[in-house]
């Protein structure tokens, strides 16, 4: 079990821990077992026949290792059969499993890709200001998956910007890459002792290296600054 975005391991790529897997034969649950530290999995001791193996269902939901039910990440089952090594290709099917015939031998090539697209979004600024002020805003993408979001990650923040779709900026974000941007918005007397609290979020498009596009990711955050007021003298 690798992290793979191409459908064939890399010498740099990690294995995935604690992954739980399923032995079938006849339809039927026979074993189980989780992946080691560096993503391995055995089934020993089999009978001549025909066996799946499944990365479970229960990987995907919530507290899983594959976790895919969050807005701002999802996991992804990478390509099968890529290149002309059986050793160092991913061999998963749509339903996340393989299909196995062991007769007196072993067979160690059934291997699971998986990669994931991610993002986090910050958005900061002061705690607190005087009414007229400036309040500076800092908003940070960090492209926490495997895939380029290719399509940009768009920033979107209503107050900031309250006409048409509330959209500030777009920007291409490579794997591990940050990308900021700043605004700024100034504060009036009519806020003075008030709690101004920004609302914003990122929408991020990722791309496979074909050109295709997966599922939107989204993160929200929000900032709060509080407006103190100032004594005018006459």
């Amino acid at each position: 079990m690798i992290k793979n975005v191409n459908g064939i391991q890399d010498a740099n790529e990690p294995g995935i821990p604690n992954v739980l897997v399923d032995l079938y034969k006849d339809g039927a649950v026979i074993a189980s077992t989780n992946t080691n530290s560096t993503g391995y999995y055995e089934f020993d001791g089999l009978e001549i026949g025909t066996y799946t193996v499944k990365v479970t269902d229960a990987n995907f939901e919530v507290g899983g290792v594959l976790d895919n039910t969050s807005a701002n990440e999802k996991w992804y089952l990478t390509y099968a059969n890529k290149g002309n090594d059986d050793a160092v290709d991913s061999d998963g099917d749509a339903n996340n499993s393989a299909t196995v015939s062991i007769n007196c031998n072993d067979d160690l090539t059934i291997d699971f890709g998986f990669f994931n697209t991610g993002m986090t979004f910050i958005k900061s600024g002061p705690e607190n200001v005087v009414a007229g002020d400036i309040i500076n805003y800092t908003f940070t993408v960090i492209n926490t998956g495997d895939i380029v979001l290719h399509g940009g990650v768009d920033i979107y923040d209503p107050m900031l910007n309250p006409n048409g779709d509330h959209k500030l900026a777009n920007s291409v974000v490579q794997p591990g890459a940050t990308w900021n941007i700043s605004r700024s918005y100034t504060t009036t007397d009519a806020q003075c002792g008030t709690t101004i609290v920004n609302d914003a979020w990122a929408i991020g498009h990722p791309q496979m290296p074909d050109g295709s596009y997966k599922e939107d990711i989204r993160f929200d955050d929000s900032h709060s600054v509080e407006v103190a007021c100032v004594e005018k003298h006459l």
